[in-house]
């Protein structure tokens, strides 16, 4: 059963902090993405199939596969915040420089080892920016995660090895092996002390609010639900945060995703004192990408105090959506969403389909005028389990 809270910590006028994600700066960070030899604006799909079906207004998939070849939008962060560090430590200006000027400089700079620890997604694209810029990358991976995943790092030219602990130990592993080594972490997490990286992977990721703005148009200021799935949450939160600064006064209704294994968020924000609580043990889900212990510091200031809702979900609901986006109605798409990306709309069909939760639909707001909006951030990174789930 999903489980669903309320977030207590919401303040109607919330005081956070947007200009890490203000127009000019999404702006800036689009203009680089633009700017890669590999980018292409991903797919937004409209299943208006599916919404008639599930008796909401609209359902508008942005579909993250696609994203610079590599199945899942994490590159967006990584190749960021691989040429932020690198403009600091060579005084660059990104804004006036082509990435051919960028290649050269970066080039022509003492090479660097780039560290990072992953499930699978953010490794792998922190591997393809190492090489786009002539840099070498070492990528942990915790137990139990998926050998293709591992062996399409390796494909990217870094050196990826699996640890014998879970994800959040294995982050603490690598930035130790770092500090030692001389190794530059590019983690998508932040902790005390480690924040300034972390906070340009986030802001690499608001070039999906870029493109939306342009795909959706004015339809974009009518949208009345996002669902985001979480991690460590930086994505989620640099969607919800770019998507305020974009729409300023718009009353969204966002609602945070985890898996039941691993949901610090869900668990946190039923506390009472405000703090982030951990999840210790295995976190086996099928959710790699969201198998996550302990929630990013950055991620949790800025989530707390804007999200409406927060939900812990078995592993079914994932399935669903797997099965949901992959076999769609007569006049949809077909989406292929991996473990972590279908979450989501299987939040969304669970929710409007299953008799259990007709209340929850209620306090959701979710009926025939809701306009909803899910980002499948992943497609099938690991084909033998995708094949599994949707077929068997």
């Amino acid at each position: 059963m999903i489980k669903i809270t309320k977030n207590r910590y919401r303040k109607s006028n919330s005081n956070l902090e947007t200009k890490d994600f203000s127009k000019q700066t999404r702006q800036k960070v689009y203009k680089y993405h633009q700017s890669l030899p590999e980018y292409e604006r991903t797919a937004l799909e409209s299943l208006d199939q599916l919404a008639r079906h599930l008796q909401v207004d609209k359902l508008w998939v942005k579909n993250e596969a696609g994203r610079f070849n590599l199945n899942a939008f994490k590159g967006l962060g990584a190749s960021y915040a691989l040429v932020r560090y690198f403009a600091e430590q060579l005084d660059l200006n990104l804004e006036d420089m082509s990435f051919e000027e960028l290649h050269h400089e970066i080039n022509k700079a003492k090479k660097v080892t780039l560290a990072t620890a992953t499930d699978g997604n953010h490794g792998k694209s922190l591997a393809w920016a190492a090489r786009l810029f002539g840099q070498d990358a070492v990528v942990y991976m915790p137990k139990g995660a998926a050998p293709e995943r591992l062996e399409a790092i390796r494909s990217q030219g870094a050196r990826a090895e699996m640890t014998d602990v879970n994800y959040d130990e294995t982050v603490n592993l690598i930035a130790e092996e770092a500090k030692e080594k001389g190794w530059v972490v590019i983690q998508d997490t932040a902790w005390e002390g480690y924040e300034e990286i972390p906070l340009w992977i986030m802001q690499g990721y608001s070039t999906i609010v870029s493109e939306l703005r342009n795909q959706l148009s004015e339809e974009l200021d009518t949208v009345t639900h996002v669902i985001l799935q979480a991690g460590v949450g930086s994505f989620a939160a640099s969607m919800l945060t770019s998507l305020k600064s974009e729409l300023q006064d718009s009353d969204i209704q966002f609602i945070i995703v985890e898996s039941d294994q691993a949901d610090p968020f869900f668990q946190s924000v039923q506390r009472n004192d405000g703090k982030a609580v951990s999840v210790e043990g295995d976190l086996a889900t099928i959710m790699a990408g969201l198998a996550c212990g302990k929630a990013s510091s950055i991620a949790w200031d800025m989530l707390k105090e804007t999200v409406d809702f927060f939900a812990s979900c078995p592993d079914e609901v994932s399935a669903r959506g797997m099965r949901v986006l992959g076999n769609p109605l007569a006049g949809d798409s077909a989406i292929i969403a991996g473990e972590s990306g279908a979450v989501p709309a299987g939040f969304l069909y669970e929710v409007m389909q299953n008799p259990h939760y007709v209340d929850l639909k209620t306090s959701l707001s979710l009926g025939k005028h809701a306009r909803v909006l899910v980002v499948n951030t992943e497609g099938d990174t690991d084909p033998e389990n995708y094949r599994h789930i949707v077929w068997n």
